[in-house]
């Protein structure tokens, strides 16, 4: 009997080893509400994220062909603002409510950044 136990423990020890790992949720957190960023890495691949602020509306980031940065709210004037890793900024004028401020600049393979703001 002891080595049908000692046979079961280390079999199950084997099975844990090999059963597949836990993958924490990779989602992005809700921003505050006065404003928020993110900083993003291009890969070889397409992103594109979109969150609903603290504060409301829709932000989506991401890369494509560029880095962009593109928030809509519906009854909140507000802007956008995306930057890439060499720091070439582009900042959107301040945007009327139910409008979407659309921010975009060459993306780099590293340091783009995405940013939404509420304007007062």
């Amino acid at each position: 009997m002891k080595i049908n136990s000692i046979a079961l423990v280390v079999g199950l020890a084997a099975a844990s080893l090999l059963a597949a790992p836990e993958v924490a949720s990779a989602e992005t957190p809700a921003p505050s509400a006065a404003s928020g960023s993110v900083n993003f890495d291009d890969s070889r691949v397409s992103i594109n994220y979109v969150v609903t602020p603290e504060g409301g509306g829709t932000w989506t980031y991401g890369t494509n062909n560029e880095a962009y940065s593109n928030f809509f709210h519906k009854t909140r004037k507000h802007g956008s603002t995306v930057k890439n890793g060499t720091g070439k900024t582009f900042r959107t004028d301040d945007t009327n409510k139910g409008q979407t401020s659309k921010a975009t600049v060459k993306k780099t393979w590293s340091g783009n950044s995405a940013y939404y703001r509420f304007v007062k």
